[in-house]
């Protein structure tokens, strides 16, 4: 999936994570990728 900005790209991963079994996004739970670029990881629930 091609993406063109750092908002995108967080949102691949949260789209993922939800039809992912066993994972969870936080609300408030950024992670510094790279640079200044930050993403929301999925958590493993299992």
């Amino acid at each position: 999936m091609p993406v063109h900005g750092e908002f995108e790209r967080n949102d691949m991963v949260e789209h993922f994570a939800e039809y992912m079994s066993g994972h969870a996004v936080t609300k408030h739970g950024w992670v510094q990728s790279y640079g200044s670029r930050c993403v929301k990881l999925p958590i493993p629930l299992r």
